[in-house]
């Protein structure tokens, strides 16, 4: 019997004695003995039996001792297979592949020949993963860590697979293994895992409901871990007669929340302001960024941690230096990894998280919870949870010379019909959102369309050609220059555009974008400012009616009417890229309001710091610093 007759074959011989046998025939049917790896991953995949064998059984000690590669693994698994089960085999590789630790790119090199070869597959049954991972515990944490995230690797939790699959990842391995190393105080090991799960699991989905349902999960825990490093806050003191508040920023870069910071803390400066800033950012470098917030007065703390130190380590060290400093309170900027731990160690008497984005339950320690909710009140509660209302401001940041990089660009895409998305790549690669581009396209020869990233999604790339439309990815771009360049802005969704979609407006680009349902989690800012805010009861109604004008043509006749499905969203970027002078129209529309409602960032700044006045007492003047070094 031949190796490639046996998966068809193996389950219906009589025996133990007649199935080792068989195994044993295919083996040595040639010159040399030869062992297939994916015919007997098929048979290891499909037979559950236990063999009885003993010349099996030392074909697969001779294997397990032999192999020197990914392909050579997965045999000698397959084979410990049919005499274990899979599950301790793949428990065995998993144990030989982290011992000693391989590189991240190796590990998920081992995954995928695992994947092909049908070992790990996307439905495996309830409970299975999780039989087959070795504990991730280690005395020392950073062995932990690197162990923990190498078990990810080898379960594919970095590749694209079925969300079934990684869902299974995350109920059976990585959550309890986060759970587990909180309650143990290994703080630094579960502030890890929140990460990976952040980066890995909770992207998959950019969705209000998708943050809120995992982070409730683990937030809680974080929560404890840190309460039980906590401090009390020594008194704080006065910086020039001020309050000191410390902004905490896990990168200095000029994302779009960054530079929604940085927009507000330089208004507060227009501002008689009331308290002195600064700001620290755990990691990088960015001196443009950097020499904005020293013009508007804001001391800037680039801690520079190590790129590799672990995050729960940076949170203890910024919490000492802002003990040290004697802060009124800390503003948490927007992401939520390492918010539950920090705040739960107390890095100031007040506490507040300023989310940009979604408002899941991520900071139980919160004192304050900043968001944008567009079209409602300043109070709003979101799953029993109090939160702010922050009015948004952002400044688009078109660079000067931005008319004449955008002819260039033109000129390199050709005279067509250029329509994009400025996004990145999780925001981009929804199966719903690029079905709408595809048909699109289809529905309009000739044009182009753009889109960013700071990597390509091969899925989509083959989805654009198997269509036959013309599309190029652009990478990680300028988008204050690209978002002038395209004749049509089509805005990712269910999550939108945040800093793009107002670059994309004042360059007086027309947009389409999804309209949310009243109440919906943020979606992006064109639904906020162009839809919500225009209908929203708790904006008042001669405001509304303003902000609804500039959105008219002369008939009468709605610029950017609601679109609440995939149909109408399709029909009408359609519509705009057949219609020129409707296109035109839109887009002048757009940036009419953009400037009348958008760029005044005063009223943000206002509202900001009168919610910091509302948790923050006033301090006594003292010869404290907020420099931290």
């Amino acid at each position: 019997m031949t190796w490639q007759d046996l998966p068809d074959r193996f389950g219906g011989l009589a025996d133990d004695r007649a199935r080792g046998d068989a195994l044993m025939a295919a083996v040595f049917a040639g010159a040399r003995p030869v062992v297939e790896m994916e015919p007997l991953a098929a048979i290891a995949r499909a037979w559950e039996g236990r063999l009885a064998h003993a010349g099996w059984a030392q074909v697969v000690g001779h294997l397990q001792g032999m192999a020197a590669d990914d392909q050579g693994l997965v045999a000698a698994a397959a084979g410990l297979s049919l005499v274990e089960g899979r599950a301790a085999a793949l428990r065995w590789l998993f144990g030989v592949a982290l011992s000693p630790m391989r590189r991240a790119r190796q590990l998920q090199a081992l995954h995928d020949t695992l994947w092909r070869a049908g070992l790990l597959g996307p439905k495996e049954a309830p409970g299975f993963l999780a039989a087959c991972c070795p504990s991730m515990a280690e005395p020392d944490e950073a062995r932990a860590i690197g162990r923990a995230r190498g078990l990810l690797h080898l379960l594919g939790f970095g590749a694209l697979r079925p969300m079934a699959f990684h869902q299974a990842v995350v109920e059976e391995v990585a959550l309890p293994a986060l759970l587990d190393a909180a309650a143990a105080g290994q703080r630094a090991l579960a502030v890890d895992l929140e990460a990976q799960l952040s980066l890995h699991w909770l992207r998959r989905e950019e969705s209000g409901a998708h943050h809120a349902r995992w982070i409730g999960r683990w937030a809680p825990a974080l929560a404890a871990c840190g309460r039980a490093q906590a401090l009390a806050p020594l008194p704080p003191v006065a910086v020039a007669g001020r309050p000191a508040v410390a902004v905490v920023a896990h990168q200095a870069n000029s994302l779009a929340h960054v530079q929604a910071m940085l927009t507000m803390l330089e208004a507060c400066a227009r501002l008689p302001s009331r308290f002195s800033y600064s700001v620290h950012f755990l990691q990088g470098r960015d001196e443009a960024v950097f020499a904005r917030l020293r013009a508007a007065g804001v001391t800037v703390v680039a801690h520079q941690f190590p790129v590799d130190a672990p995050l729960a380590d940076m949170i203890d060290v910024l919490a000492m230096r802002l003990r040290q400093a004697r802060v009124a309170g800390v503003v948490w900027l927007c992401s939520p990894i390492g918010l539950a731990y920090a705040f739960g160690r107390r890095l100031a008497p007040v506490q507040v998280w300023w989310s940009l984005k979604f408002h899941a339950a991520a900071a139980p320690d919160a004192d304050l919870r900043l968001g944008g909710f567009s079209g409602q009140g300043e109070a709003v509660l979101v799953e029993g949870i109090a939160w702010r209302n922050l009015p948004g401001s952002i400044d688009p940041q078109i660079p000067a010379d931005a008319a004449e990089q955008r002819a260039a660009l033109r000129a390199r895409f050709g005279g067509g019909l250029l329509l994009g998305s400025l996004a990145r790549e999780e925001k981009i690669a929804g199966p719903l959102f690029q079905d709408a581009i595809i048909a699109i396209l289809r529905q309009l020869p000739g044009a182009r369309y753009l889109y960013t990233g700071r990597r390509d999604l091969p899925a989509f790339r083959d989805r654009l050609n198997a269509a036959g439309v013309a599309a190029d990815f652009v990478g990680w771009v300028d988008t204050g220059v690209f978002a002038g360049v395209l004749d049509l802005y089509l805005d990712s969704f269910p999550l939108g555009g945040g800093l793009t979609a107002m670059q994309a407006m004042v360059s007086g680009v027309a947009p389409v974008f999804w309209a949310q349902e009243p109440g919906a989690p943020l979606a992006g800012v064109l639904d906020n400012a162009l839809h919500r805010q225009r209908f929203g009861d708790a904006v008042p109604a001669e405001e509304r009616a303003a902000r609804d004008a500039l959105l008219r043509d002369a008939s009468g006749a709605d610029l950017l009417p609601p679109l609440r499905s995939v149909e109408d969203y399709v029909a009408r970027a359609v519509q705009l890229g057949r219609d020129p002078a409707l296109r035109r129209a839109v887009g002048a529309a757009v940036a009419r309001y953009a400037e009348t409602f958008l760029l005044d960032h005063a009223a943000p700044a206002r509202a900001f710091e009168a919610a910091l006045v509302s948790v923050i007492p006033d301090v006594t003047p003292g010869a404290g610093t907020a420099r931290t070094a």
